[in-house]
């Protein structure tokens, strides 16, 4: 028997769907034209973000096959000891400001060896929460707003992703 979210999640979309379906309909609009035509303004956005996603998916890849990633967290685990952090954390602090994807790989490991109600595992949640994706926010939000001047944008990103490690 499904539970009450698992219904609501199933039919969600579908039912949204439906309703942007019947509104135009009843608006006259032309669903499909309307669709192709959103999809032409988004395509120089998606052909001006291309590269720099195709950048930042190599650098990841190198960052972390070629060893840097568990080399930062060797060097950072003594720091992260003396402020009552669990070493734990550290690669999960290093990988999470460049990749999403393999934080959430990560943090999933994490919790499966010390568990989601550990004080470790309530830490790798908060950090895996309540920071962002610092290369995502670069490469897409700054790439498409056409910003070439990092330097005062990255400034609160960073200062945020310190924040969050210092306040565990």
């Amino acid at each position: 028997m499904m539970g009450i979210t698992e219904t609501i999640g199933a039919y969600a979309l579908p039912v949204i769907v439906l309703i942007i379906l019947v509104v135009a309909y009843f608006r006259g609009v032309n669903v499909f034209d309307a669709f192709v035509d959103g999809v032409r303004q988004g395509l120089p956005s998606l052909l001006r973000l291309l590269p720099v996603m195709i950048g930042l998916v190599t650098a990841v890849t190198v960052f972390r096959a070629g060893g840097a990633a568990q080399w930062i967290s060797d060097a950072l685990t003594p720091l992260a000891k003396f402020l009552g952090l669990s070493p734990d954390l550290i690669p999960l602090a290093v990988i999470k400001p460049i990749s999403g994807s393999a934080s959430a790989t990560l943090a999933a490991d994490i919790m499966k060896r010390v568990g989601p109600d550990s004080m470790v595992g309530i830490q790798t949640a908060i950090l895996l929460g309540c920071g962002d994706t610092v290369m995502y926010v670069i490469s897409v939000y700054l790439g498409s707003a056409g910003i070439k001047k990092l330097r005062y944008a990255m400034i609160p990103i960073i200062v945020s992703s310190a924040v969050v490690l210092l306040m565990l």
